[in-house]
Protein backbone atom coordinates (compact mmCIF):
# COMPACT_ATOMS: atom_id res chain seq x y z
CA UNK A 1 0.00 0.00 0.00
CA UNK A 2 1.99 3.54 -1.18
CA UNK A 3 1.06 6.29 0.68
CA UNK A 4 -1.29 7.81 -2.32
CA UNK A 5 -3.51 5.47 -2.38
CA UNK A 6 -4.26 4.95 1.31
CA UNK A 7 -4.70 8.76 1.17
CA UNK A 8 -7.24 8.27 -1.26
CA UNK A 9 -8.54 5.43 0.33
CA UNK A 10 -8.64 7.50 3.72
CA UNK A 11 -11.08 10.24 1.80
CA UNK A 12 -13.33 7.85 0.47
CA UNK A 13 -13.65 6.13 3.55
CA UNK A 14 -14.31 9.73 5.27
CA UNK A 15 -16.99 10.91 2.47
CA UNK A 16 -18.96 7.07 2.13
CA UNK A 17 -18.68 7.25 6.25
CA UNK A 18 -19.22 10.46 6.72
CA UNK A 19 -16.55 10.71 9.27
CA UNK A 20 -15.76 14.03 11.10
CA UNK A 21 -11.85 14.85 11.43
CA UNK A 22 -11.89 17.05 15.12
CA UNK A 23 -10.41 14.63 16.74
CA UNK A 24 -7.54 15.43 13.81
CA UNK A 25 -6.10 13.42 11.17
CA UNK A 26 -6.57 9.93 10.58
CA UNK A 27 -2.69 8.40 10.92
CA UNK A 28 -1.78 5.44 8.48
CA UNK A 29 -1.52 3.33 12.22
CA UNK A 30 -5.44 3.95 12.01
CA UNK A 31 -6.51 3.33 8.90
CA UNK A 32 -4.47 -0.29 9.44
CA UNK A 33 -6.26 -0.81 12.67
CA UNK A 34 -9.51 -0.01 10.59
CA UNK A 35 -8.77 -2.36 7.62
CA UNK A 36 -7.47 -5.19 10.06
CA UNK A 37 -10.57 -4.92 11.99
CA UNK A 38 -12.70 -5.03 9.02
CA UNK A 39 -10.75 -8.19 7.52
CA UNK A 40 -11.27 -10.05 11.37
CA UNK A 41 -15.14 -9.12 11.73
CA UNK A 42 -16.30 -8.11 8.14
CA UNK A 43 -18.01 -4.91 9.75
CA UNK A 44 -16.64 -1.85 10.78
CA UNK A 45 -18.83 -1.28 13.87
CA UNK A 46 -17.70 -1.25 17.03
CA UNK A 47 -16.32 -4.38 18.99
CA UNK A 48 -18.15 -5.58 22.25
CA UNK A 49 -16.42 -4.41 24.96
CA UNK A 50 -16.26 -5.71 28.82
CA UNK A 51 -18.58 -4.05 31.43
CA UNK A 52 -22.28 -3.83 31.73
CA UNK A 53 -24.18 -5.26 28.97
CA UNK A 54 -26.05 -2.85 26.64
CA UNK A 55 -29.80 -2.74 27.52
CA UNK A 56 -30.81 -1.95 23.58
CA UNK A 57 -31.14 -5.41 22.75
CA UNK A 58 -33.27 -6.09 25.75
CA UNK A 59 -35.78 -3.04 25.92
CA UNK A 60 -35.98 -3.56 22.03
CA UNK A 61 -37.81 -6.67 22.89
CA UNK A 62 -39.75 -5.42 25.11
CA UNK A 63 -41.03 -2.86 23.35
CA UNK A 64 -41.84 -5.00 20.57
CA UNK A 65 -43.66 -7.11 22.90
CA UNK A 66 -45.49 -4.28 24.79
CA UNK A 67 -46.54 -2.99 21.36
CA UNK A 68 -47.95 -6.25 20.01
CA UNK A 69 -49.69 -7.00 23.19
CA UNK A 70 -51.65 -3.19 22.94
CA UNK A 71 -52.24 -4.20 18.95
CA UNK A 72 -53.91 -7.00 20.11
CA UNK A 73 -56.03 -5.22 22.81
CA UNK A 74 -56.88 -2.68 20.64
CA UNK A 75 -58.09 -5.24 17.60
CA UNK A 76 -59.97 -7.26 20.42
CA UNK A 77 -61.71 -3.58 21.64
CA UNK A 78 -62.79 -3.05 17.82
CA UNK A 79 -64.17 -6.11 17.11
CA UNK A 80 -66.37 -6.29 20.34
CA UNK A 81 -67.75 -2.69 19.89
CA UNK A 82 -68.34 -4.39 16.14
CA UNK A 83 -69.93 -6.99 17.81
CA UNK A 84 -72.26 -4.90 19.84
CA UNK A 85 -72.77 -2.82 17.32
CA UNK A 86 -74.35 -5.60 15.36
CA UNK A 87 -76.44 -6.47 17.70
CA UNK A 88 -78.04 -3.62 18.76
CA UNK A 89 -79.06 -3.14 14.99
CA UNK A 90 -81.15 -6.43 15.41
Amino acid sequence: MNEESATVALRKFRLQRNVKTEKGPLTMADLIKIVQRFEETGSLEDRVMSGRPSLRQTRSTRVAAELEALASESAAGISSAREVGNKSHC
